[in-house]
């Protein structure tokens, strides 16, 4: 409930539609669950085939660290939608540490550059100039590599909550059939038999019935009520 609050309306808490889905549909509300299902691929599938097809655009890790650096720019050529997802699975302490040396090296290359012909020209300063370079392009193989796997992972934790969402639909499809198994008896049975929509109140605390307006501090601690429509 908390999830679809204005307050988060630009997060990506896919997970959420999947737990909705699976709510309404242990619960026999079917036709919602159904509903929910659809959301879900109208708005990641697209997600999914953007975050596919921009992996696919950069191969090596030297061109997806350009690609991490436009990210953080906000120069990236993203959709709207996909923009502040990318932004947040690359821009975590670890990556913006290898940003950091990337760039500490950028500068020291540039102060060796302007260091004039003498030095640069020097034995001494070829060396340098020739391990600051090395370093550099070490460093950006790192970052890329880094930001990648952090990519992956968003790419593989969108799929697992995808292939959940088609395995949801697979269900919806068995029970209206009329076939389910024991195992998806038994959680309906136990839906239905649960009070778990109670809330008791002490005398420090209110309840106080939701009429459309979000409170910040009072964020997680709405409670949402979902009706067992299971007949059997």
């Amino acid at each position: 409930h908390t999830l679809y609050s204005p307050y988060f309306e630009e997060s990506f808490y896919p997970e959420a539609l999947v737990l909705k889905a699976v709510t309404f549909f242990v619960n026999c509300q079917v036709d919602n669950a159904e509903a929910t299902v659809a959301k879900f691929h109208d708005v990641y599938d697209p997600v999914k085939q953007e975050l596919d097809s921009v992996l696919a655009k950069h191969q090596d890790n030297a061109d997806f660290f350009e690609f991490l650096k436009k990210v953080q720019s906000a120069e990236a050529d993203l959709s709207p939608r996909v923009r502040p997802i990318v932004s947040t699975a690359l821009s975590d302490r670890t990556v913006l540490q290898h940003l950091e040396y990337v760039a500490l090296l950028d500068m020291e290359e540039a102060r060796l550059a302007k260091s004039g012909e003498a030095f640069a020209g020097s034995p001494v300063g070829g060396k340098i100039l020739e391990d600051v370079s090395l370093a550099k392009a070490f460093a950006v193989d790192q970052a890329g590599d880094l930001a990648r796997g952090r990519y992956q992972r968003l790419i593989r934790e969108l799929r697992d909550l995808s292939n959940q969402v088609d395995t949801v639909e697979l269900e919806i499809a068995t029970f209206r059939r009329g076939q389910i198994d024991q195992e998806l008896q038994q959680q309906m049975s136990l839906a239905k038999q649960s009070k778990g929509g109670d809330v008791n109140v002490d005398e420090e605390h209110q309840l106080w019935p939701f009429n459309g307006e979000w409170w910040r501090d009072e964020l997680g601690f709405y409670r949402q009520q979902v009706t067992n429509l299971c007949t059997r």
